[in-house]
């Protein structure tokens, strides 16, 4: 659970229909097959541009530990200013940063409605389009039925 609470708290009270009789339209593009890792200056990283501050609380074992890693392996070329209780590491610009970058590959999304909706599918049906013609199309006909039936009352 979310520290700020259930974000479809208002749609569940919403959704009275049963599950199995609602459709999701979703657009998917999976890190692993749509996104590449990639360097800081593929990503235009601003901190890689520009330098970066990181603060550590050494009153904290984790944030401690952090730090020393940082000071005994991780390569990177920084200034230390010390406080009672805390450190803060400075690191000038054009050197890579800790981010894990990604840029995207450029391939088609993949186009995926399912049976079902947030509360799960229980018939496991689902259509992965080939394109986003069809897609729309499909939803512009579901959203079609939809206005159909409200207009009937």
């Amino acid at each position: 659970m979310s520290p700020f609470g259930d974000p479809f708290a208002n749609i569940r009270r919403l959704v009275t229909a049963p599950a199995h009789t609602m459709r999701t339209f979703q657009i998917d593009q999976p890190l692993r097959t749509h996104y590449r890792r990639a360097t800081c200056a593929e990503a235009e990283c601003k901190d890689s541009a520009n330098g970066w501050v990181m603060g550590f609380d050494l009153t904290d074992p984790q944030k401690a530990a952090a730090a020393r890693w940082i000071r005994d392996h991780s390569g990177r070329t920084f200034t230390a200013t010390l406080t009672p209780g805390k450190v803060v590491l400075t690191f000038p610009a054009g050197q890579t940063c800790f981010v894990k970058h990604r840029v995207p590959l450029g391939r088609e999304p993949f186009y995926v409605v399912r049976n079902g909706d947030f509360r799960g599918c229980p018939t496991r049906e689902r259509v992965i389009h080939a394109s986003a013609d069809t897609f729309v199309d499909q939803w512009d006909n579901d959203l079609s039925k939809l206005n159909t039936i409200r207009e009937r009352g």
